[in-house]
Order: C-alpha cells, then sequence, then structure tokens
C-alpha cells in the first residue's frame, strides 16, 4: 500500500504508512500522521507554502508550543518557507536531526544538494558549497554559494547562535556583545570582558542615540553596522563613525586594548570624552552645573560635586540655594539624556518632606514663546512656573463672628466659642527669566489678614487690619516700632528691615537679605527668637533670650513682651474693644500712672470686661491717655 500526502502546491513526496523520522514518528503513538494531516477547516486548494508553514508546522514550532520554536526566514524579495528546507517525514541519514532536505530548490530556481552532517555543519566552502548556510546565499557578505565574498567567518560554529530560528536568522546581536534579553550595547565586549574599555559608557548613550538617530547604535557607529563591510569583518575592533547629530566635527581616537582608552572630541553633546568606564563625568559634562539659563543659577548655588539628576534633596546653605535637580525636572534616570529639557514639578512619589512633595499636581511649568539656547547649546525658554509650594503663600479665612471670651484654659489663655479657621495655600505665578524676588514676590511682607474675611485676626497674629481700617497685633505693636521678621524668625533673618506707616497705622516692610537660606523655603516655618536685639514697648525693652515657641501647640513660652500673659497662642482672637484680651498682658502689670485701685479693678473678672480701660483708652492710635 502507497500513501501519497500533499506537502506543497508544487512537491509531493511518496513514502510507506508510518514512515516517520523521530520525533516526529511519537507525537501520536500509532496515528503520527493525523496530527499534521488533519482535516483543516477553510483549507485553501491547492494548499499554500505560506498555509502550510503557518498553518500546519507553527502549529507546533511557534513560542509556547510543544515544540522547539521556529520561524520563516524572510529574505529580500522572498521568503522561505518551512518546506523549502525541511523534509517533515525524515532527516538525512549521516546525522539523522532537524529534519534537513536532501536537496533544496533555491529563490533562483537551481535545485541543489545540501549536506549537514553534524550539529556544526552548516559551512563547507568550495568546492560544492553544499552546507545548509551557504546554499541559496548570493548577497551575503559572508559564505555565498561561490567563490565571492568572506568564507572564513565562524566556520566550524553554529550558525543559529547569532542568527537564531526563532528570529528569522536575523542575527542576535547579544551573542557577540551586549546582555541578552537587556540590550545589544557592552556590556560585554566581543571578548566577554564586562569592565575594559571597550566596554566603556555605552550603555549609557543609549537613549541619546536613539532619540537623535531612531537607532540604539547610530549615533557612534553611523554607517557601520550590520550590512556593511565595517561589521563582523573578523578583525576585533568595533568602528566609530559620528552621525551629524553628534556634531559636523566631531571625532574618534583609537585607544589600545587592555592599555588606554579611545576618546571623543568636538562633539555637539558634551565635552571631550575618553572611554574609560571608571572616569565618570559630571553634570557639567554636557551642560553648566548649574545651566547658565534663566534663574538656574537662583535655585542651584552649589557645584558640579553636588548635581544630581533625579534627586530631590534640599542641600540650601547659608548663601546659597541648593535644590537638587529632582526638584523641577523628572525623577526617573530615563527622563535624562533623552534630548529634551524635561519639567517635572508634580510627583506622586517624591519623597515625603521634599519640596517637590509639597506641591499639588497642578503645579505646571508653562513654555514660553520664544526658544533660546545657552551656551552650552541647551534649548530653553523663559516660561512660567505656576502652583509651586516655593512660591507660595498662607492665606487665612475666618469670616464667621468670633464670641466674646468665655473663660480660660489650664495655660491661662482666654476660651471662645467653637469657631473655625481656614488655611489655603495661595501660589505666585513666576517667570524663569526673573533672577531675583523679593518677599512680596511669594508672600506678603509681612504677612497680613483684614476684616471681614478674618474675624478678631484669629489664624495669623503677624497683622490684622480691624472693623475700622486700622492694624493690629505684631507689627501695629500699640504704636511702638514694628515687630520685625527677625524678632521671631532669627535663624532666618537677622537684619533690621526698613518699615514705615501710612495714614491708618498700616504697617510696610522694606527687604533685607536672608542670614541663612537653609532655614528659608524649606518647607517649614521655623521660629526661632532673637537672642541679641531688644524689643521696645512704652519704657520698657526686653531680649528674648529664653523664648521657645512649640509648632505643635502654637503656644510661646518665656517671651517678656507679652508681659503676664505667660503662653501666648498664637492665632488667637485680638480686639482692642475688648478689655479682657487687652488684659491677657496687662493684668497686674498696668503701666506709669496707673493707682492701685485702677490695677486691681482691671485684674478682676466680674462686671463687663470692656468698661474699663475704654473709659480712658477710647481710640485705637492711643499708645497712652
Amino acid at each position: 500500500m502507497v500513501l501519497t500526502v500533499s506537502l506543497s502546491a508544487d512537491t509531493n513526496e511518496t513514502l510507506e504508512p508510518l514512515s516517520l523520522d523521530p520525533p516526529h514518528l511519537y507525537l501520536g503513538g500509532t496515528n503520527s500522521c493525523a496530527l499534521c494531516h488533519v482535516d483543516y477547516q477553510n483549507k485553501p486548494d491547492p494548499l499554500t507554502d505560506d498555509w502550510i508553514s503557518f498553518t500546519v508546522c507553527q502549529s507546533c514550532h511557534s513560542l509556547g508550543g510543544t515544540a522547539t520554536a521556529a520561524d520563516i526566514h524572510i529574505v529580500p524579495n522572498d521568503t522561505i518557507w518551512c518546506e523549502n528546507c525541511h523534509n517533515p517525514h525524515h532527516h538525512q541519514a549521516v546525522w539523522p536531526h532537524k529534519y534537513i532536505k536532501s536537496e533544496i530548490t533555491t529563490p533562483a530556481g537551481q535545485t541543489k544538494a545540501v549536506v549537514f552532517a553534524d550539529s556544526l555543519d552548516f559551512i563547507h566552502g568550495a568546492p560544492n558549497y553544499d552546507g545548509i548556510c551557504e546554499t541559496c546565499h548570493t548577497q551575503t557578505n559572508y559564505h555565498r554559494n561561490n567563490a565571492s565574498g568572506d568564507h572564513t567567518h565562524n566556520v566550524g560554529s553554529d550558525c543559529t547562535t547569532c542568527h537564531p530560528h526563532t528570529s528569522s536568522f536575523q542575527a542576535n546581536c547579544t551573542s557577540c556583545h551586549g546582555t541578552p534579553g537587556v540590550n545589544a550595547a557592552p556590556p560585554v565586549d566581543i571578548y566577554g570582558a564586562s569592565d575594559s574599555y571597550e566596554v566603556g559608557k555605552h550603555q549609557e548613550h543609549l537613549q541619546v542615540s536613539v532619540d537623535n538617530t531612531g537607532s540604539q547604535c547610530a549615533l557612534c557607529h553611523y554607517e557601520r553596522g550590520p550590512g556593511t563591510g565595517f561589521h563582523t569583518n573578523g578583525n576585533g575592533q568595533a568602528y566609530v563613525n559620528f552621525h551629524p547629530a553628534a556634531g559636523a566635527s566631531a571625532t574618534w581616537t583609537n585607544g589600545v586594548r587592555g592599555s588606554s582608552p579611545g576618546s571623543c572630541s568636538n562633539l555637539a553633546c558634551h565635552q571631550d570624552a575618553n572611554w574609560d568606564p571608571q572616569e565618570v563625568g559630571g553634570c557639567d559634562m554636557c551642560h553648566g552645573a548649574p545651566p547658565s539659563s534663566g534663574a538656574h543659577a537662583t535655585h542651584f548655588g552649589g557645584d558640579v560635586s553636588l548635581a544630581s539628576y533625579g534627586s530631590t534633596e534640599n542641600l540650601s546653605n547659608t548663601s546659597q540655594y541648593i535644590f537638587a535637580c529632582g526638584t523641577c525636572h523628572p525623577m526617573s534616570q530615563d527622563m535624562h539624556r533623552n534630548g529634551t529639557v524635561d519639567v517635572e514639578l508634580y510627583n506622586s512619589n517624591a519623597p515625603n518632606g521634599s519640596l517637590k512633595s509639597l506641591n499639588p499636581s497642578t503645579a505646571t511649568y508653562t513654555p514660553g514663546g520664544v526658544v533660546y539656547y545657552d551656551v552650552d547649546s541647551i534649548p530653553y525658554t523663559n516660561g512660567t512656573c505656576s502652583d509651586v509650594y516655593c512660591h507660595s503663600r498662607t492665606d487665612w479665612s475666618s469670616p464667621d463672628p468670633i464670641s466674646n471670651p468665655t473663660g480660660t484654659d489650664a495655660n491661662g489663655n482666654l476660651t471662645y466659642d467653637p469657631y473655625v479657621v481656614t488655611e489655603t495655600r495661595m501660589y505666585a505665578s513666576v517667570n524663569w527669566e526673573d533672577p531675583h524676588i523679593n518677599c512680596n514676590g511669594c508672600h506678603r511682607n509681612g504677612p497680613q489678614t483684614s476684616y471681614p474675611e478674618v474675624q478678631a485676626g484669629v489664624g495669623n497674629s503677624h497683622a490684622w487690619i480691624n472693623e475700622s481700617g486700622y492694624e493690629d497685633f505684631h507689627f501695629w505693636n500699640h504704636g511702638f516700632d514694628p515687630i520685625q521678621c527677625r524678632t521671631c524668625h532669627y535663624s532666618t533673618i537677622t537684619a533690621t528691615m526698613a518699615w514705615s506707616r501710612d495714614a491708618s497705622d498700616i504697617t510696610y516692610f522694606g527687604g533685607a537679605p536672608l542670614a541663612n537660606k537653609a532655614f528659608h523655603v524649606n518647607g517649614n516655618k521655623d521660629v526661632s527668637f532673637d537672642p541679641v536685639d531688644t524689643i521696645v514697648y512704652n519704657s520698657n525693652s526686653w531680649v528674648l533670650t529664653d523664648a521657645s515657641y512649640d509648632p505643635a501647640t502654637k503656644l510661646c513660652s518665656s517671651v517678656p513682651c507679652h508681659l503676664n500673659q505667660l503662653t501666648p497662642e498664637w492665632g488667637k482672637p485680638y480686639r482692642s474693644s475688648i478689655s479682657a484680651e487687652c488684659n491677657q498682658c496687662h493684668q497686674y502689670k498696668v503701666v506709669e500712672d496707673h493707682g492701685t485701685d485702677i490695677t486691681m479693678t482691671l485684674s478682676s473678672r466680674s462686671g463687663s470686661f470692656e468698661d474699663k480701660c475704654l473709659e480712658c483708652h477710647t481710640g485705637h492710635r492711643n499708645k497712652k491717655k
């Protein structure tokens, strides 16, 4: 009995029933044929080569299939299908593996003998050129089916190591250099080394090359890759030829393997540098550290050793702000050296406590309309930063009436019916070309609230404009010199600020240099009292040597300027029209000409809180009667 099986549109083979070589012989027990020769639905008639390869062969020989994965062999202007090279029933007799045919019809229409004698028997050369990897080739650089071309390349090797069947025999770059599953750039180099001068700084340059050329390699190996006479030519040298994007004058000087690294010069992308992987250049290899554009120098006053892409550290010191690069640029290294100057003002993964973590999700940089280039040819625009914590202030709101005092707490401070103070962060939009911003540029100089948005000055005790339009609290200081910023923020500012008052007794401060920038724009409201300068009130003066502040309770301690109020609380109500609120400081310590009876009366909690002080002190602007 003879069984005829149609294998392709133009090929028939005659064989005995169950005449199969292993492993196909064992696929289906006593009926192996049925695994391939099934009644497929919608099969073409006649059968086509592509249908057989994709439908029959790759039903097993595919990624994740039951047999070794294999792909068809795509060549210029043609496709080599599975059955062009393979007989699915029989191996060659000499080495019974791989089902290689004894004769192959080449794309040129020639019928040529093929000999496949062992696992490394891919190349034979002259005179027959009948190895499986040379039978058809006429245009390759190596191992053609005639005397032309190079016939020395990796003879005696398994060609599929570098040209795997799973990728249509396309070259597998990582078989010679690079890391399989990662990328083809060293490490390792072509000698298998992972720390040689040839390994150099490949990995650092991959993304830059992709962005500039579309290829991981072409920026430095332009027209020197696969398919050129410079690649895999057997001399063990990687040829460097710069793409125009690297600079019209870019040059490369070879090193000596094992002795010295190569070097590049006249590049558009960075300064002259050598290829030694141990020599790590700083940020100023490619651009200034900080760059010369816009307000970089204001935001980063450190040297290159402190620059670190992705870091959100605040390294500011006494004289300089030093906000690490990740404060305004992406935290991910994948966004660095990608051909774009990326600005990232918000990242939900920013470390807690960093300035970046304090920015809302609406923090943005809007580029300007004109592109400029700094001294390193890095493009930038004078855009605008918005909704950034660094350029913000707190506003307070408490529009509902505040009750009169209802009693005192354990600290001796007045208590009230419950009231609500809402704090809202307000942001200034800042242009990138503004090198210096004064105090008013971010927060008011100084912070101030007003009636009716805020009742009784609650929330913010710097200054409050009352219902009569006059100023109260620390800046007014009852008509004496205003309490200076340095008084309570001495770690940040120690200078005396010029000041003036208008007809409504509203105080205006001039600017002053910061004493320590590490305490300014650091995410904290640092309170430290001035231990040097005196505070003058009437005939009294004090130095706050022992004063302290608890940010959790907002209580000040040992502040003699509050007279008898031992632990005043920041943000509590104060109205000059309510004697009890004046009496917080003045009880038992009424100054100058008051007699004993008046003093005792003022200390009494019986009767009206307002009756005694206001008998004489009827005006907000009276320091004394």
